[in-house]
């Protein structure tokens, strides 16, 4: 998987697999523009996931944390199941619904948030399954695969441009055109 930053650094997130323990690590790399080689980028987890906002990268691990790695918004939030980070510092959590409690559903993860001083919108992996931000508004797609707000239209992934449009690949292909637009 590969990953541009507003700044134009191009990141991958790698997956190792050794055969001896049938277990997959995966590593956070960048693209040292001069060289042409990619370097690893010190991390104190797993990276499975990594967006940026600005100049700010948060990363996710296979346990469901996320990392502000510089500090700007807060350091480290659990049971995510997604994520999105809008240039104002707002985020959008989808948090795992297996892994929060009643009480969590019923205002205690907005309680918390609020608490640490963070602005967030908490939404749950029962209902939603993805999150991508376009300036400040999230763009999220239903537990269905539907994307929210454009139609309902079945999608399999989803980029946003940097003009604002959105590129998506739809579940089931249209044989009448090439391309769906929203």
């Amino acid at each position: 998987m590969i990953k541009v930053s507003p700044t134009g650094d191009l990141y991958t997130i790698l997956v190792n697999y050794d055969s001896e323990t049938e277990k997959e690590t995966y590593s956070l790399s960048k693209l040292n523009h001069e060289t042409r080689e990619w370097g690893s980028v010190d991390t104190d987890h797993e990276v499975i996931d990594a967006k940026f906002t600005g100049d700010v990268m948060v990363t996710q691990d296979n346990s469901g944390n996320i990392f502000d790695h510089q500090g700007k918004f807060f350091s480290t939030l659990s049971k995510i199941y997604d994520y999105g980070v809008a240039p104002s510092g707002h985020l959008h959590l989808i948090f795992d619904s297996e892994l929060v409690t009643e009480e969590d559903k019923n205002g205690g993860l907005e309680a918390e948030l609020a608490g640490k001083g963070l602005q967030a919108t908490v939404y749950y992996s029962d209902v939603n399954t993805g999150v991508w931000m376009n300036g400040e508004e999230a763009i999220l797609i239903d537990a269905e695969g539907n994307l929210v707000g454009y139609g309902g239209v079945c999608i399999s992934d989803l980029s946003v441009g940097t003009d604002g449009s959105l590129w998506a690949f739809n579940c089931e292909p249209n044989p009448e055109s090439e391309y769906e637009e929203f």
